[in-house]
């Protein structure tokens, strides 16, 4: 219940009364996700799910506060967002229908899940998750239509932000120590893993995303207080900065970044 109660006591503060509205037109803190028809977007904020048009406007209320989701994924149908919530006091992955009907929890147990991402044919989601207690996170595979686990990496280091590969055969991922991601990977479906990017001294990487045609990784690099964005290795644009889109309900142990590093033909 502590989205509901922040939200109380913000109202309480700000001298709201029953019946009364407040209009937001900006916010802190939001994931999205964008349909493949890139007609709508879906993201967190404020405690729910909310969904507007891509060209803007007023935003619709998806889901209950107290479910309290987060890092929504739609599908590459259209037919179902995967995503995060904390309801019941422990991260587990959720689906619903892009109208917020059908709910259902794809996960359970003890450990976090979090971190969605829906495979290039719809059928799995790839998600980090503590649930094997071994006291780091690792990259876990959902099927979507059983609920069936299975486990693709088990090293000491925390492995997080899992991103298909466009011919869905691996997995990109962030691996290091909490949030201080020192290499990105990928591992395939027979257990095989290589390192796509090393971390210079001093830097973390976050939000790995594949172009494409599967040759090149995008992801952001945080060095001397300064955050790029990279193409394997390469910086790209002007030297403002570029972060990743932080999140309540952070994983591996503190900070939670929705990938924002995106090739032209994906947007």
């Amino acid at each position: 219940m502590r989205t509901f109660r922040l939200f109380f006591a913000a109202a309480i503060a700000s001298g709201l009364t029953v019946g009364q509205t407040v209009t937001v037109k900006e916010g802190t803190n939001i994931a999205a996700t964008v349909s493949p028809d890139r007609r709508t977007i879906v993201m967190d904020l404020q405690g729910a799910l909310w969904r507007l048009p891509i060209q803007g406007g007023n935003a619709t209320r998806l889901t209950d506060p107290l479910l309290e989701p987060a890092r929504p994924d739609y599908g590459p149908k259209g037919d179902l967002i995967a995503f995060q919530a904390y309801q019941g006091g422990t991260f587990h992955i959720w689906t619903m229908k892009p109208d917020g009907s059908g709910l259902h929890q794809l996960t359970d147990g003890h450990g976090d899940d979090r971190e969605p991402r829906f495979s290039p044919d719809g059928t799995r989601i790839a998600f980090s998750s503590d649930r094997a207690f071994k006291g780091s996170y690792d990259i876990w595979v959902a099927d979507v239509g059983t609920g069936k686990l299975t486990q693709w990496t088990a090293a000491a280091a925390d492995e997080f932000e899992p991103a298909w590969s466009p011919d869905g055969l691996e997995i990109a991922f962030v691996s290091g120590t909490g949030i201080n991601g020192t290499t990105i990977q990928a591992i395939d479906t027979a257990g095989t893993l290589r390192t796509l990017e090393t971390a210079p001294a001093g830097a973390r990487f976050n939000s790995p995303t594949w172009s494409p045609d599967g040759r090149k990784i995008a992801y952001t690099q945080f060095l001397r207080n300064q955050s790029r964005l990279m193409v394997s290795g390469t910086p790209v644009g002007a030297d403002d900065d570029v972060f990743p889109s932080r999140q309540h309900g952070c994983p591996p142990i503190g900070c939670c970044v929705r990938p924002t590093a995106r090739f032209a033909s994906q947007k």
